[in-house]
């Protein structure tokens, strides 16, 4: 969803500090479009939605079987990659 994005960074716990140090803007406001850099571990999504502290977002092998989601989570889970 984001071809923008630079392939090879690495476990996903490492792109929001790796593409900070590469220029990217990043920060906690959440916007459509961005990617969510979740604070507990090592995941990525893609934010589709943002409504008050909530934001909808999609995700695929978040079980580790290739599958593919959408869910609403707070906006404090995730730092953000614009």
């Amino acid at each position: 969803r984001r071809p923008d994005i630079p392939n090879y960074l690495g476990d996903a716990r490492y792109w929001y500090d790796e593409l900070e140090s590469r220029g990217w803007s990043v920060g906690y406001e959440p916007r459509a479009g961005a990617i969510g850099a979740s604070i507990y571990g090592n995941h990525v999504v893609y934010i589709e939605q943002v409504v008050g502290n909530q934001v909808y977002l999609s995700e695929r092998n978040y079980d580790y079987q290739g599958s593919y989601r959408e869910r609403w989570a707070d906006v404090s889970d995730f730092r953000y990659i614009y």
